[in-house]
This record gives C-alpha cells, structure tokens and sequence, in this order.
C-alpha cells in the first residue's frame, strides 16, 4: 500500500498582528524621514514635497476610536501643505474612522496586498551566475548615492521631480536605525538594489519591511529582484524577525515574485484620498 504524501504546511501568519506590526512600523519609520509629523490616532500624518509618496497618515484607527475632531485636524494638517489629505488604511481599522472618512469624501485610490513569509535566517540564498549581494556601506556617501540613483531611477524619470524627491527620501532612509540597504554587483558595478527595516514597533515581535528594490535595465529579467528577496528574508531572520512583510500592487512582477517565493497574502491595504 502506497502511503500518503505529507502534507505541505504553508506559514499563515494572524492578519492582525502582522498587520499591527506592520502599519506601525510605516507609519513611524516614514516619520522618520518626512520633512514634518505628528503623531495622531494611533499612527502618523507625515508630509514632504508636492508629489511625494511622504505625503500620507499611516498607523490611523488601529487602536480603537477616533474622533471627528481627530479626523478634521488631519485633513487640515494636509490641506494647510497644499497636499490632498490621503490615508493608507487596513480593514482592521475601528469603524469610526471609516465612517469618519466617507462622509468627508474620501474614496479608494489604490490598492495593494500584503504578503508575509516566515523570516527564516538559516535559508540559503543563490544569487543568479556573476552576481555578488552584499550590504552597501551605509557610512560611505559615495556608495549610499550610487544605490540611492538606482533606486530613484527604477521609479522615475532622471531629472523629474519624483527623481529628486526619492533620491532624497532614499538617502534619509540608508540613514535610519534599523535599516538595512542590499546591493547586487555585477563586477564592481551596482546592478540592483534594496532595502528593508527591522523593527518591534509594539516592543514584542519584531517585523521586517522589505521596500524599494530597482534592477538596472541591462541585468533585468535574471532573477535578480527574486535573489534580493530570498537575502533579505534570510537576513531579516538573522537580525531576529518573526516575520518578512512585502507590499505590491495587483498584477505587478512584485507581486508574482511573492507568491513564486512562499509569501503568503495577508491582507489588503487601501489608500483614500479626499476628493478635490
């Protein structure tokens, strides 16, 4: 008799404690790095130049509920800017800020998942034949620029506004606590590069974000972006997270690269904007 393949366990971590976790180290690892902030509703409201992708209340709501004078000192908060009030929000949020939300016009945007995988740091990672990954020196200028232009050029035209914006955004994050900005050579020369933040924003269990990952044109579709993956997973183990969280859009090689690697859906993010 020919016995019964086992079982294949598949990691399903608790949507909201990732999410806790998750939603509160964006919000105050963003603030961070915003030109201004202020702690509101549990989260953050952070703003930075026209444009940018600063410019959002994160965390909000997730700790019970808030008020209309909360949610209307928010949208003065970005209104006094020049920006359009805009939220990233969870379905874990308290209701009030839903309701709070919708009857001051604002509608969905955008939308995005939320995959987790288990940070496993005993993993193996191979890179893609002639390719070295390996952490930038984030006290050499030099290097953190090199990597900060690969990623600013990935989403951006060069000389654009959102260039100038990222390559600043860029060089503020290499510089934060916590970061960790990964780097694919080809020779001496950057061909990818990567970043990711660990950290225990409840002070218990400990998340690492993994953001921001730009391979240079001529090294696309090598398996690089997935090799970056597989490193910070392993990585994030070894610094002593529980889990390794990646944001995407639908359809979006991101995405696509998640599931191929085991991450496993977790919930859906949604950012409302107020309309005009």
């Amino acid at each position: 008799m020919t016995g019964k393949k086992p079982t294949e366990i598949v990691f399903v971590p608790e949507p909201l404690g990732v999410a806790r976790l998750e939603e509160r180290r964006q919000a105050f690892g963003v603030a961070m790095i915003a030109d201004e902030s202020i702690q509101s509703m549990g989260g953050t409201l952070c703003a930075g130049p026209p444009g940018s992708w600063l410019n959002k209340a994160r965390g909000i709501g997730l700790d019970g509920p808030v008020t209309d004078d909360e949610i209307e000192s928010m949208i003065a908060f970005y209104r006094d800017r020049g920006h359009r009030p805009s939220v990233e929000t969870v379905p874990f949020v308290d209701q009030s800020l839903v309701d709070g939300l919708a009857s001051r016009g604002f509608t969905v945007e955008e939308f995005m998942t939320c995959w987790a995988i288990h940070a496993d740091g005993s993993s193996v990672v191979g890179a893609p034949a002639g390719i070295e990954l390996r952490e930038i020196d984030r006290g050499d200028p030099d290097a953190v620029w090199v990597w900060a232009k690969l990623l600013a050029g990935g989403f951006n035209e060069v000389d654009s506004d959102g260039y100038a914006n990222d390559m600043s955004a860029m060089t503020a994050v290499a510089a934060q606590e916590g970061v960790l900005c990964l780097g694919a050579f080809d020779g001496n020369g950057l061909v990818g590069a990567s970043a990711m933040e660990v950290s225990a924003p409840t002070g218990e269990r400990a998340v690492a974000g993994l953001f921001s990952a730009s391979v240079a044109a001529s090294h696309r579709k090598r398996g690089i972006q997935s090799a970056m993956i597989r490193e910070r997973v392993r990585l994030a183990g070894r610094l002593g997270a529980w889990v390794a969280v990646i944001e995407s859009k639908p359809g979006v090689a991101t995405e696509r690269n998640a599931r191929r690697l085991g991450f496993v859906p977790v919930y859906t993010k949604f950012v409302l904007t107020q309309r005009a």
